[in-house]
């Protein structure tokens, strides 16, 4: 139950940071093209795009960190897995939506074009390093029992 925790929370806060800063993007004066729209109204459709969008991402990255948690590996090769299969979680799901989506979304140019997304879930999981350090540290002592 920590792990999905984890994950919900760390997945929560990476929706709210990347929605806000698509709105910013979208609604910038000079820059954005939705320049005249309510941000709240932009910001609150974001978000629920980004979380029903990133729903397979959030269930394949849960299934990573149960597998990352049970290895015997040193702490810092799981944070370096840890980082890995969020940003493999979020490939399969760019995928998945291009499958299902419009097949001219498939292939490299759908991966290079969402690198926002790349970067707010990298300073994501910077910022929850502690949380999952502790969780780290919880299933150490729990497989030690």
């Amino acid at each position: 139950m920590r792990t999905f925790l984890h994950i919900i929370n760390t997945w929560f806060l990476s929706v709210l940071v990347c929605g806000l800063a698509i709105t910013v993007l979208l609604v910038y004066p000079e820059h954005g093209f939705m320049g005249d729209e309510n941000i709240f109204t932009t910001f609150f459709i974001t978000v629920l795009v980004g979380s029903l969008g990133g729903l397979p991402s959030l269930l394949l990255a849960w299934l990573f960190l149960s597998l990352i948690m049970e290895s015997p590996m040193q702490v810092n090769w799981k944070i370096g897995c840890w980082y890995a299969a969020v940003m493999l979680a979020i490939l399969f799901n760019l995928q998945l939506i291009a499958l299902f989506g419009d097949g001219r979304l498939a292939g490299i140019e759908v991966v290079v074009d969402v690198w926002p997304v790349y970067a707010v879930v990298f300073v994501t999981l910077t910022i929850r390093i502690k949380q999952f350090l502790l969780l780290i540290a919880h299933y150490s002592e729990k497989i030690k029992l």
